[in-house]
């Protein structure tokens, strides 16, 4: 995750809508080539996807998709306004009314030139058919949205920004340098506003935790970018252990908070009600399968509240070449039918989803490296790993009887060698600016399990730094590339093959690809090793 993930207010959404049974199931298509796509639902159920193209001169792409569609019927390349832009992995939309389409895209030298990070806001009233020329956002300091997410308030036309462990207030021609920091790490941020409060969560990811902190005050630019507004990072009730990959949704269900328990060979997505009357989460239900489907390298969780108070949850998993799998709840967000699938066959990575208030929808995904980005409607695919008849026909409501999701208790932790258990050791090197350190299982792993890696890096104040941050991580298993990791937390999970010999050791290799403020981006290598047990 997580990982970008986004959450919309929406205006008061038409009601009545009737959902169509499709005549087969959904095929993805690809509106374009790059990467981090996000995806939007307006309240008649279209869809509005917008991605960072695969380019020299970075723009944003925006495809619009008619309601079940397998096709955009409007595709258009947005630019950066002041020339020449490096746009920074950022690209949200939000669909407020059937009309109005907002676009948040986050940029490097853009916007007149200079090094500051930038926020850009393009706004649609008809549509998607037509958008302005975009405005900055930022404030004079600048605002870092590459690796962040945000919240679009449609009533007070605010864009509240949340970049790595800040959160920022923005408006056009907005003066404010005052942001919140309220944590002390930067990865996965997401933030939402409760329904019908005066009240904002914003949520992080920590690698092996969640934190979450409290926005209480009058929605304006001023007050939310008040440090004393909010409340100090609180850490979730009863923690698993290993949580990480996180994210919010809000509507009429209420504020729930996604994430993934990491659990060898059986990771679990947790979700949890916040309370707005205590401000906290309460105890965790999985909703992920319970099949071989599901077992298989689960991964990237995303969570969407339509404007009926449904939850629709995606994540990814390798089985047989790749699922996207789907669940959706119903419209208490208590309870939820089967996990089916939305595309099998190929590489999923980052999915979004989103809905009408009918249910109704879309999810978005991009494969490894610069890939075309898919796109599907939520027609899901009922299935068990077992079958081998091809898939008919499904509608956005599932027809098998739904099964309510209660409360489970967690397992203890893996033991050493069966899997990624929490203890690491770390390798570390320095780069002109920063540390980097690498992180491997500290106990033997078995032929055949799978083991966590990570790639953390810490910058080091000194006059004249270039360095920014770490881009992208590949990884390696001997001299195999097996995972591309474009998006911090860099964290994977790999397999020792199940024909290492016990005692030996295998090498792995995390090679980190550096953002700087001026000249070439530079590569850095650390190897280690991982012993088998015996």
């Amino acid at each position: 995750m997580h990982l970008l993930r986004r959450s919309a207010l929406l205006a008061v959404v038409g009601a009545g809508l009737v959902a169509s049974a499709p005549a087969s199931a959904a095929t993805p298509f690809s509106p374009g080539t790059g990467g981090d796509p996000d995806v939007a639902v307006g309240p008649t159920g279209v869809g509005h996807v917008v991605w960072t193209p695969d380019e020299a001169g970075d723009r944003v792409g925006y495809c619009r998709v008619p309601r079940g569609a397998g096709a955009c019927d409007r595709s258009v390349l947005l630019s950066f306004p002041g020339g020449a832009a490096a746009n920074e992995r950022a690209a949200l939309v939000y669909a407020p009314t059937a009309a109005k389409v907002v676009i948040i895209g986050g940029c490097w030298q853009c916007n007149g030139g200079g090094t500051k990070d930038r926020v850009i806001r393009w706004t649609s009233v008809d549509g998607g058919d037509s958008f302005d020329t975009g405005t900055e956002i930022t404030g004079p300091s600048g605002f870092d949205l590459s690796d962040g997410n945000g919240a679009w308030l449609d009533a007070e036309g605010l864009f509240v920004g949340a970049g790595g462990r800040k959160v920022r207030a923005m408006a056009p021609a907005m003066d404010l340098t005052p942001e919140v920091s309220s944590f002390g790490t930067n990865y996965g941020p997401e933030v939402v506003r409760v329904p019908g409060q005066n009240l904002l969560v914003q949520a992080v990811d920590d690698l092996n935790a969640v934190s979450y902190s409290v926005f209480g005050g009058a929605l304006t630019a001023n007050a939310i970018n008040t440090q004393g507004n909010w409340s100090s990072p609180q850490a979730l009730s009863g923690p698993e252990g290993d949580d990480d990959a996180s994210g919010l949704n809000a509507g009429p269900s209420g504020v729930f908070l996604h994430y993934k328990w990491f659990v060898a060979n059986d990771s679990r997505i947790g979700l949890r009600r916040f309370d707005p009357a205590t401000k906290t989460f309460g105890a965790p239900t999985y909703i992920e399968g319970d099949d071989a489907i599901d077992n298989s390298s689960l991964d990237y969780p995303d969570t969407f509240q339509d404007e009926s108070g449904r939850i629709h949850a995606v994540w990814r998993t390798l089985y047989d070449g790749g699922r996207l799998r789907y669940r959706v709840s119903d419209t208490t967000g208590a309870t939820f039918g089967p996990a089916m699938t939305l595309a099998k066959g190929e590489s999923v990575i980052d999915p979004r989803v989103a809905a009408a208030p009918d249910g109704t929808g879309f999810a978005s995904w991009r494969g490894v490296g610069a890939s075309p980005i898919r796109v599907v409607a939520l027609d899901p695919q009922p299935e068990s790993a077992s079958s081998t008849t091809t898939p008919g026909g499904g509608t956005a409501t599932p027809t098998s009887p739904a099964t309510p999701i209660t409360p489970a208790t967690p397992a203890g932790p893996a033991s050493p060698g069966s899997a990624a258990g929490a203890a690491q050791a770390t390798k570390t090197t320095t780069v002109p600016g920063a540390s980097i350190t690498f992180g491997v299982p500290r106990d033997c792993v078995a032929p055949g399990q799978t083991f966590r890696v990570t790639l953390k890096w810490k910058r080091k104040k000194r006059k004249g730094s270039k360095f920014v941050k770490v881009t992208r991580a590949d990884f390696y298993v001997g001299s195999k590339r097996v995972k591309v990791d474009r998006k911090a937390p860099f964290v994977q999970t790999l397999t020792v093959l199940a024909s290492s010999r016990p005692g030996s050791e295998v090498t792995v290799r995390a090679r980190a690809f550096i953002k700087v403020r001026r000249g070439k981006a530079p590569k850095k290598s650390i190897r280690a090793k991982v012993k088998v047990c015996a």
